[in-house]
């Protein structure tokens, strides 16, 4: 029984011939109109002993909407990927739905009859997809899928997700004749990267807030591919399903990405996964270029454990530096390399090392009644954690050069700045 209920049928025609005695069919134009949609078929059966019959089938089904295919797609015939397909697609008009298939079985027995072939094509418009089934939809999507016996190529174009646009992308359904399949999704989306991190910060991915951002307080263009892989169950944890995500930004800008520092003109890459978080490229903080490169660790243990890794690096003049909060001496010229390096770990304590290289800069400072030239070496090494109280505990201050050592340990008062 290749349908459980009832259709209605507006017209139906049928020719060929069939052998009762030897139970043999050709039955080579077949038609159904189920009063819009509307089925073409062949069916041809050959003898194989006295109850036993090798088939061939041929079938066609064309302009039926996408929520009403589940009642016309037989749920004997690929029933995973079927229902991947039918609870995950929906709105919009299957145009096209082509199958052949073969097999043998027993005439008497029809509901046990193997499938030893089958290959097809199906063609969707103006649908909606859902990739999961909690995330936000893309709609207005067309898809071309073929399949045989053991896999499903599903080739999605057109689309959007809000104001982001879905570029082409590929679903692959693997295993068809195992007892358990897999699917595989590669979305693509291109647009304000607000709206991108707004996707990525839905239940049950969440990644936008884990990290401290806020989509609403960021801007810019992102261009994202992702992929998810996960076997094909009905119910299936967020857990298990295997997420790779690289995203490419320009024009990032942040209002509180680092705390007093706005980021703007940010050019970014991005690598998600289940595991971890990496985003490295340039950006403009406090109108001051710097290299960021910050890693997100997800599945450490333990509090002790580093959870969070950035660095901020660059090539700066007195001004910039103080445009980052710091006193470079009201004498200062010339210019510094700096790299500042914070780790936090699972239970929240930071710790900072920061290595600023002023040799080619030109410096006086009154505090230890040191001056400087252009060219003559100075190097700064500063590293502290935080403490209990939230205070900032420098615990080694280095300053190494031509004329000066120094060598000390101090506090930052968490509400001046001040050492």
């Amino acid at each position: 029984v290749l349908w459980p209920e009832a259709k209605n049928i507006a017209s139906l025609v049928a020719k060929g011939n069939i052998d009762l005695a030897d139970h043999a069919a050709n039955i080579t134009d077949i038609k159904v109109d189920f009063g819009g949609p509307v089925m073409t078929a062949a069916f041809v059966a050959q003898p194989k002993g006295r109850m036993d019959a090798a088939f061939d089938v041929a079938l066609t089904l064309k302009n039926i909407p996408l929520d009403d295919f589940a009642a016309y797609w037989p749920e004997q015939v690929a029933p995973k990927p079927r229902a991947w397909i039918t609870e995950h697609m929906k709105a919009g008009v299957l145009s096209e739905f082509t199958a052949t298939a073969s097999g043998q079985g027993q005439w008497d027995r029809p509901d046990d009859m193997h499938l030893l072939k089958a290959q097809g094509k199906i063609a969707v418009q103006n649908a909606t997809i859902h990739y999961y089934k909690t995330l936000t939809p893309i709609i207005g999507m067309s898809a071309t899928a073929d399949f045989d016996q053991h896999d499903m190529r599903i080739k999605v174009t057109g689309g959007s997700i809000s104001n982001a646009k879905s570029l082409p992308a590929t679903i692959l359904i693997e295993g068809l004749s195992a007892p358990l399949q897999t699917i595989t999704l590669w979305p693509k989306l291109e647009g304000p990267v607000a709206t991108v991190m707004g996707v990525l910060d839905e239940a049950p991915l969440g990644y936008a807030r884990e990290l401290g951002f806020n989509p609403k307080d960021i801007d810019g263009q992102a261009h994202v591919e992702a992929e998810f892989k996960f076997p094909l169950l009905r119910e299936l944890p967020m857990a298990d399903v295997k997420i790779s995500t690289q995203a490419k930004i320009t024009k990032f800008a942040a209002k509180d990405m680092i705390k007093g520092l706005p980021v703007t003109d940010g050019t970014l890459t991005i690598d998600l996964t289940n595991t971890g978080f990496t985003m490295q490229g340039d950006a403009a903080f406090n109108t001051v270029p710097m290299t960021l490169g910050w890693n997100e660790y997800f599945s450490v243990a333990n509090d002790t454990d580093v959870r969070r890794h950035m660095d901020l690096a660059g090539t700066l003049t007195p001004d910039q530096i103080g445009k980052l909060g710091l006193d470079a001496g009201a004498a200062a010229k010339g210019k510094s390399t700096a790299k500042l390096s914070i780790d936090k770990t699972r239970a929240g304590v930071m710790s900072l090392q920061l290595d600023v290289d002023a040799t080619q800069s030109e410096l006086r400072l009154n505090d230890i009644a040191y001056e400087k030239t252009i060219g003559q070496k100075f190097l700064l090494s500063v590293s502290g954690q935080t403490a209990e109280n939230n205070q900032l505990v420098l615990q080694n201050i280095s300053i190494k050069g031509d004329g000066v050592r120094v060598q000390g340990k101090g506090v930052i008062n968490s509400e001046t700045g001040a050492i």
